[in-house]
C-alpha cells in the first residue's frame, strides 16, 4: 500500500513537472507571436515562476509535513512511555501505539510497526526512520536519542519522559518567537509596500523636470541615454526593455522607470527572504515570502504602467 501511494506521488509530481513546462512553453510561444517586447518580457516572468513554482510547493509541501511531525512527536513520546511502563519493550511499544493517530507522523510509525512485524531489527528501524526525516534536524536527533537510550540498556523511559519535556519546551519557546518576529514579518511587508510608493513617487516627479528646458541639465536632472557610448548604452538597452516589461513604450524616462522597477523587484524579494527566514528559520520560508513580494510587486508596477501613473 505504501508502496502504491510512493508511486502514485511520483507520478503525481511527474506529471506536474511535464504539465508546467508545457504551459511555460506555451506562454513563451504566445509571446513570441504576439510580436510585443512586453507582452514577451511579462510571459517569460510567468514562465520562469510557472517552472519554478511546483518544485518550490512540493519542498514545501514536505518542509510543513515534517513541521507537523515534529509538533507531534512528544505526543508518540508520552504514548510510547505508558506502554514501555506496563512492562512491554520498545519494538513492541512502538507496535502498540502505531494504531493512534498523529497526522503526518502516523505514517512514519507505521511503517516502523510492520517493520518491526517482519522482524527487522529495533536499531535499523529508527536508523530508517532517521534517515527519512534527516530535513529536520530536531526530529533526527531526538530518535538516535531513543535508539542510542534503548541501545545502551539503561533507563529508557526516564529519557524519554525527558525528551519529551524538552521537546514541548523548544515547541513553545519557538511559539513565542514567532509571535514577536510575526510583527517584524508585517513590517517588512509594509517597508516594501513604502518602498514603491516612494520610487513611483521619485518616477512620478522626475519625469517633467526631463521635460522641461535643458536649464535642468546644469542640475544634473537630464537623460542619461541621450548621449551614451560603450558600457553606457549596454546600460541604457538593459533598463530599457526592463521598461517594456511593464508594457511601457521607450520614453526619456525609460532609464530612470527600469531602474527603479529593478530595485523594487529586488528590494522586495530579498526583504521577503530575509523576514520569512528570521520567522521560521526556513530558507524555504524566506524564499515563498520572497516570492509573495516579488509578484505583488510586478504586478503593482504592471497595472501602473497600464494606468499611466508611471
Amino acid at each position: 500500500m505504501n508502496i502504491k501511494k510512493n508511486k502514485f506521488e511520483f507520478e503525481f509530481k511527474q506529471k506536474v513537472y511535464i504539465a508546467s513546462i508545457l504551459i511555460a512553453f506555451a506562454l513563451i510561444l504566445f509571446g513570441i507571436l504576439s510580436e510585443s517586447s512586453g507582452i514577451l518580457g511579462n510571459l517569460i516572468l510567468i514562465s520562469i515562476l510557472i517552472l519554478i513554482i511546483p518544485h518550490f510547493y512540493f519542498r514545501y509541501q514536505r518542509f510543513r509535513e515534517l513541521r507537523e511531525m515534529e509538533e507531534r512527536f512528544p505526543d508518540f513520546i508520552r504514548d510510547l512511555v505508558d506502554v514501555l511502563a506496563s512492562g512491554l519493550p520498545l519494538h513492541e511499544a512502538i507496535k502498540n501505539v502505531s494504531k493512534i493517530n498523529y497526522g503526518a507522523l502516523s505514517k512514519e510509525i507505521k511503517k516502523m510497526a510492520r517493520q518491526l512485524s517482519w522482524g527487522v531489527n529495533i536499531n535499523k528501524v529508527l536508523d530508517g526512520f532517521a534517515e527519512r526525516v534527516k530535513e529536520n534536524k530536531r526530529l533526527a536527533s531526538a530518535i538516535k536519542i531513543i535508539k542510542e537510550a534503548n541501545f545502551s540498556g539503561g533507563e529508557l523511559i526516564p529519557t524519554l519522559e525527558s525528551l519529551a519535556e524538552d521537546s514541548v519546551l523548544l515547541k513553545e519557546s519557538e511559539k513565542q518567537r514567532k509571535a514577536m518576529m510575526h510583527q517584524y514579518l508585517l513590517l517588512m511587508y509594509g517597508i516594501s509596500f513604502i518602498f514603491i510608493a516612494i520610487i513611483v513617487a521619485m518616477n512620478y516627479l522626475l519625469v517633467p523636470l526631463f521635460q522641461t528646458s535643458a536649464a535642468f541639465a546644469e542640475m544634473g536632472l537630464s537623460d542619461p541615454c541621450s548621449v551614451c557610448s560603450g558600457l553606457g548604452c549596454e546600460i541604457c538597452s538593459f533598463y530599457s526593455f526592463i521598461t517594456t516589461l511593464i508594457l511601457r513604450r521607450e520614453e526619456i524616462q525609460s532609464y530612470y522607470l527600469g531602474m527603479f522597477f529593478l530595485i523594487s523587484m529586488l528590494q522586495s524579494f530579498f526583504a521577503g527572504m530575509v523576514a520569512g527566514y528570521i520567522v521560521e528559520k526556513s530558507f524555504l520560508n524566506g524564499i515563498k515570502h520572497g516570492l509573495i513580494l516579488l509578484v505583488i510587486t510586478w504586478a503593482i508596477f504592471l497595472v501602473l504602467g497600464q494606468i499611466r501613473v508611471i
